[in-house]
């Protein structure tokens, strides 16, 4: 039997096709968004590098919850619930 990967974006970079598929296209949206989210915890929040990394893995997984808020909205809420500790 042959499993063939559906593809769904294709990247060009220095002249090279690369083809994602929707596992690696999720993947490298986790990284792009949680890592811009850990920046932001650590610049705006002034939240501790030791914290921000599990922190921007719950802001996205509340952004990933598709409710309407904002990345930068799902920061605030996981600061406020999480990492101040308030309910």
């Amino acid at each position: 039997m042959v499993i063939r990967k559906k593809f769904i974006m294709e990247i060009i970079r220095d002249g090279k096709t690369y083809k994602l598929t929707e596992e690696e296209l999720s993947l490298a949206h986790f990284e792009f968004v949680t890592n811009w989210m850990r920046k932001t915890l650590e610049e705006d929040f002034g939240v501790f590098p030791e914290f921000s990394e599990r922190l921007a893995e719950s802001a996205y997984e509340e952004y990933c919850k598709g409710d309407g808020k904002t990345e930068y909205e799902c920061l605030e809420f996981i600061v406020e619930h999480e990492y101040l500790g308030k309910e």
